[in-house]
């Protein structure tokens, strides 16, 4: 079958993709490969191509050995916009950490009160429609994660929620979690 997305280096366009392109077409008999394909620049490490000797290579399993999660690697390697080269750094794996488990804990407070009323829409609920647009603005990650810290900063997790309104805070934990499955 034909895939939706395919990306990878620019410095592997050619000759890599376009043998990707005839030998997967070949193999599945299919007029393409992918609808749409995205080409990366490149990853840098503290400003300079990664080496080994250099001391700027390392590997998931070294950054999680620093107390890296998952979830934060993916979003140091994701929060740059694919058209410019992407600048590694421990400093910024921690900052991003901290912006993970900042997302995490507004997960909780949501799924704690999910069942309570608020007034109006919520922030996430909200947000969620600028989220998707800027995804979908040539992939601008940056900008939807901004979006997404934002509409987290507008909760009230340093309060109870007051318990009037139309909708429930289950509508921002879905949000974010529609939010938290793109990323």
């Amino acid at each position: 079958d034909v895939i939706d997305l395919h990306s990878g280096g620019e410095d592997n366009i050619f000759p890599h993709h376009e043998c990707e392109v005839a030998q997967s077409c070949g193999a599945t008999g299919e007029a393409m490969f992918a609808r749409y394909w995205f080409h990366t620049r490149h990853l840098m490490v503290d400003g300079k191509k990664m080496s080994k000797s250099a001391g700027t290579f390392f590997t998931i399993r070294d950054l999680l050995q620093r107390g890296a999660s998952p979830a934060a690697i993916r979003l140091e390697l994701i929060r740059t916009h694919y058209r410019i080269n992407s600048n590694f750094t421990l400093q910024g794996l921690k900052d991003v950490q901290r912006q993970v488990e900042r997302w995490h804990r507004a997960a909780q407070w949501l799924e704690t009160h999910a069942a309570v009323a608020r007034p109006g829409p919520g922030p996430l609920e909200t947000a969620l429609p600028k989220f998707i647009e800027a995804m979908g603005n040539d992939l601008n990650v940056a900008g939807a994660i901004g979006i997404l810290s934002e509409a987290v900063g507008q909760l009230p997790m340093d309060q109870t929620p007051a318990e009037t309104g139309e909708g429930s805070w289950a509508e921002d934990l879905a949000a974010l979690r529609r939010m938290d499955h793109v990323l």
